[in-house]
């Protein structure tokens, strides 16, 4: 009996060739994404991006250096800068939406607010995660500055430091650590300091969580104020020092 060979169609190796090719396209996709999720800084167990879209450059945060007022939709918005930092020597207005994980503003990368800057920020929460040490998540040394229903969020720093001349306000929000990940602890949620002018920080209805040391730290000439804060999981409770000013209510 003679064994008939079949030959396969041309549409059957075109099919084939096209899913091998879509299968290839999509793997390669994901290992980049997963690598720049990596190198952005994002620890485990916060919620990442959705896609490599949401890696490339932010026209939301490089209109942050611009002034002026800023809406901040929902995701993950990465600094594109190879510095990771974004500087605000200008008035600067922020609105974001602080909800559940998918649906808050979340901005990576680093603040420096310096002395000709002023503003407020609302809904929105500022992460960052450093392994080359002292690199807080937000630097002040101008304002007033005010916060609210904001998160700062830092692994391995402070999360917000206070320099000389700095005025911050923030009303209804988390500081500190993330709680998970590599870099579950921030080292202090707050350090303040000033030599000359001094620094002011007004926290109130505030949690303060999972810092290594303090939950803040007042140095110098700063002062500080804090009405109806909480503390989760912080190694040592509010410090001042001798010279400077710690209120609680």
């Amino acid at each position: 009996e003679n064994k008939v060979q079949h030959k396969p169609r041309w549409s059957e190796m075109r099919s084939f060739l096209v899913a091998f090719v879509l299968g290839l396209v999509t793997s390669r996709a994901i290992a980049a994404t997963t690598a720049s999720s990596a190198a952005s800084g994002v620890p485990k167990g916060v919620p990442s991006p959705s896609g490599p879209a949401a890696l490339s450059d932010d026209s939301v945060v490089k209109s942050f250096s611009l002034g002026g007022q800023v809406r901040c939709p929902p995701g993950d918005h990465f600094c594109p800068d190879e510095s990771k930092s974004i500087v605000v020597d200008r008035p600067l207005q922020v609105y974001g939406r602080k909800q559940d994980a998918e649906e808050s503003s979340r901005v990576w990368g680093t603040w420096e607010l310096l002395p000709s800057s002023s503003g407020n920020l609302t809904g929105v929460s500022c992460c960052w995660e450093t392994r080359t040490g002292f690199v807080p998540v937000m630097s002040l040394e101008g304002g007033p500055w005010q916060l609210f229903k904001c998160d700062v969020l830092c692994g391995g720093a402070p999360a917000i430091e206070c320099r000389d001349g700095a005025i911050l306000s923030i009303r209804r929000g988390v500081l500190g650590g993330f709680g998970s990940g590599p870099l579950p602890s921030a080292t202090v949620a707050v350090l303040a300091w000033g030599e000359d002018k001094g620094s002011t920080c007004h926290l109130e209805q505030v949690l303060l969580q999972h810092t290594a040391a303090h939950a803040v730290r007042f140095l110098q000439l700063s002062r500080g104020v804090l009405v109806s804060c909480s503390l989760l999981n912080c190694a040592k409770p509010p410090s001042k020092h001798a010279t400077a000013s710690l209120t609680l209510k």
